[in-house]
């Protein structure tokens, strides 16, 4: 949901060249899009919604120029996990 609505608001005020890329601590590919968040997406304007859950990568956080994680307890997992993304 919020990679859909970060691209959304950055097509909305002409910020082209921004990206966001969604992943998950328990992700997992078969899991569907609940469907309040189809309705809260449509209510932003926000209706072609094709996405396929993904674990976090290495990958994907070198990728990142900043990571922003949902909750404190991701936060700690992607700190554990990955500490060569910590903060200085």
């Amino acid at each position: 949901m919020a990679q859909f609505l970060f691209t959304h608001l950055a097509k909305l005020n002409n910020c082209k060249d921004w990206e966001a890329r969604s992943c998950g601590t328990a992700a997992e590919s078969f899991f569907p899009i609940p469907s309040g968040v189809h309705t809260a997406l449509k209510e932003s304007g926000i209706f072609n919604i094709e996405h396929t859950p993904r674990q976090v990568t290495r990958d994907l956080l070198a990728w990142a120029d900043i990571i922003l994680a949902m909750t404190k307890g991701h936060r700690d997992f992607l700190l554990n996990q990955y500490p060569e993304f910590t903060p200085n």
